[in-house]
């Protein structure tokens, strides 16, 4: 029982060091891009005659040349079927009006005092 307790607590222990490395280095990498990163901005900011490194904004957008589309025509196959509604118009569905509408109870406070 022993061993197994120490054979996991080495593996602990080395998947501790093995991390520690990875985050050494990974903090160092970072530090060094930002680093670099300073100094080409600083570049960029300390000299004002150097093009810019995007490119410009045109001031009008292309035009469009995608064809415009035309309005939808019914097939003429489906003119026969216009008697057919989809969305019937109903006054009053029943159930729907009263559907979060909540029940008036009466106090249970009188139950309640009759207990005590």
């Amino acid at each position: 029982m022993d061993a197994i307790l120490l054979t996991v607590t080495g593996i602990a222990l080395a998947l501790a060091a093995v991390m520690g490395v990875l985050l050494t280095r990974m903090l160092s990498e970072e530090r060094r891009r930002s680093e670099a990163r300073v100094a080409l901005l600083s570049d960029l900011a300390a000299d004002p005659g150097r093009a810019a490194p995007y490119a410009e904004i045109d001031a009008f957008p292309p035009e469009d040349m995608r064809p415009r589309p035309e309005p939808a025509t019914r097939p003429s196959r489906m003119l026969g079927f216009d008697d057919i509604e989809l969305r019937p118009s109903v006054e009053d569905v029943r159930g729907v009006h009263d559907l979060f509408h909540e029940q008036e109870e009466p106090s249970p406070w009188p139950r309640r005092f009759a207990v005590v």
